[in-house]
């Protein structure tokens, strides 16, 4: 129930084409021409100029499903990319220790907090990286070697998405929950190889090492952040910003119920 609530809920709205339609068809154009699209050819102001297109890979896989089945198979495709992003969350909460409902049901309040970003842009493999690095991270007593798993897949985010870069922030916050709890050295010496294995993953890719001033420059960029909605911070006035905020208070709740301290590292 937990993973198919996701993926029915995205099945019915319709599809918002706002960045979509021209990574379809800039992935169209890689695919014709075999080669990278280095300048912009969508936007009147800014025509010509140099373009760092680190989606390229998602824009190719747009693409791609389109030519197989077209919008519905684009509309199939976030629906299941939910599904896939809810099914990690509830394994991570697994891991953690939780219960089959209580987890459940922390899967499902979590897609009401996410929802708002189940949008089929590059952003919603993010998340579902995202997830994934978090249920391997989650997991890591029960199966220490997967943990080589997440480099991989930061070569593939990299590709992808600029929210690359949380998968070392994720690795940097399990290494100090491992310190939190004086764990083993080798379990945190095996965190630190992994954390700085996968920085070097992110520069796999056709840009190298400027991905990273891509992903920090974006969000550092206060015309971008004054002029996009989805790049202002959260507020109480929206709809996405009063849940975000009210899961916050309900988080807060249930740890003061709690009677006793969590580390930092985790409540992070």
């Amino acid at each position: 129930m937990a993973v198919a609530i996701p993926v029915l809920a995205l099945m019915v709205p319709k599809l918002s084409t706002i960045d979509l339609a021209y990574q379809v068809r800039a992935g169209n154009i890689m695919l014709h021409t075999h080669r990278l699209l280095s300048t912009d050819l969508f936007s009147f102001t800014a025509r010509g100029e140099a373009w760092l297109n680190q989606q390229w890979g998602a824009e190719v896989l747009w693409a791609l499903l389109y030519r197989v089945g077209g919008w519905p198979m684009l509309i199939l495709t976030r629906a299941l990319l939910a599904g896939a992003v809810a099914a990690c969350v509830f394994l991570a909460c697994r891991a953690r220790g939780g219960g089959t409902k209580p987890a459940a049901w922390l899967t499902i309040a979590s897609f009401a907090v996410w929802l708002p970003g189940a949008i089929l842009r590059p952003q919603l493999l993010g998340l579902l990286l995202f997830a994934l690095t978090l249920w391997l991270l989650s997991d890591r007593e029960r199966h220490p070697a997967r943990l080589w798993w997440i480099p991989a897949i930061v070569v593939v985010w990299a590709n992808l998405h600029g929210s690359f870069f949380l998968a070392p922030v994720l690795v940097a916050l399990a290494w100090l929950q491992a310190r939190a709890r004086h764990d083993d050295r080798a379990k945190a010496g095996r965190l630190v190889r992994v954390g700085v294995a996968s920085m070097l993953a992110a520069n796999v890719n056709p840009y190298g090492l400027r991905v990273w001033r891509y992903a920090v420059g974006i969000p550092a960029n206060r015309v971008i952040a004054d002029t996009i909605v989805e790049w202002r911070p959260p507020t109480v006035r929206t709809g996405p910003g009063l849940v975000f905020f009210l899961s916050l208070a309900v988080v807060a709740l249930l740890l003061a119920r709690r009677g006793r301290l969590a580390p930092w590292p985790t409540l992070v």
